[in-house]
């Protein structure tokens, strides 16, 4: 029976590669962090940036000095504006 293949049994510079994709945004990076130690060193400040401004602009005066957490607070920035959108529209 053959062994199964790993993401991690892959090269680094190949997996480095796939985690470059247009296709992973910010959630799926977050999903990759979480699921092991490894993964987490290779998702760096570059890769984030990458993801980021799929979803989002950056500020053009200044690019952030961590692109994860410029995503989070953007993130809870457009959450509380949602919230407030939908509770003006229940008021009425």
């Amino acid at each position: 029976m053959p062994e199964a293949t790993t993401l991690l049994s892959l090269p680094q510079d190949v997996l480095l590669a796939v985690l470059q994709q247009p296709g992973i945004g910010p959630l799926e990076l977050c999903r990759i962090e979480g699921s092991c130690r490894q993964l987490t060193r290779l998702v760096d400040n570059s890769i984030w940036r990458q993801a980021f401004l799929l979803h989002r602009r950056t500020n053009a005066l200044r690019e952030p000095e961590n692109w994860k957490q410029e995503y989070a607070r953007r993130d809870a920035w457009s959450r509380s504006w949602r919230s407030l959108i939908t509770q003006a529209q229940i008021g009425r």
